[in-house]
Order: C-alpha cells, then structure tokens, then sequence
C-alpha cells in the first residue's frame, strides 16, 4: 500500500491507495486505467530536467473516465459542444 499527501488537492487529507507490483517491481495503483511499466534503458540531461527513456516490459488499459487537471483545474474529456 502507497500513501501519499495531496495537500491543497484533497484539502490537506491523507490518501491511501492499494497497489500491485509490476513486472519491475514498481507499484501499480489498483484500478487505474492504464499504466506502462519500463525500465530505463537512457538518461538525458535537458536544462533543469532530465528525460528518461525507457524500455515497456508491461502495459494495461481499461476503460473509463480519466482523471485530467490541466490549467489549474480538474477536467473531462468530450466532443466540442457535448460538455456543458
């Protein structure tokens, strides 16, 4: 089991979450939609960051409604005009 702080997100509440481990050991939240599983294979330093590249040894996906925050707030995916 994972948890973690989501401050301001959940208002400063702890949330715990069920995982899975991975081919690689990593943990895998349970019911997620959809993760990938990889193993760096590269590193690349990119100003301030660093872009890893990464071999999939596993990948899932199932269906359902994403969680989006983008822009300082939470959002769904639709069609233009099918979202109120």
């Amino acid at each position: 089991m994972v948890t973690s702080r989501l401050g301001d997100v959940l208002h400063g509440a702890t949330v715990s979450a069920f995982t899975r481990a991975a081919a690689t050991g990593a943990p895998i939240v349970d019911n997620c939609l959809a993760f990938f599983d990889c193993t760096i294979s590269s590193a690349v330093d990119s100003g301030d960051h660093t872009l890893f590249i990464g071999d999939v040894c596993a990948v899932e996906a199932a269906n359902g409604a994403p969680l989006i925050y983008f822009d300082g707030a939470y959002r769904r995916l639709g069609f233009a005009g099918q979202l109120p």
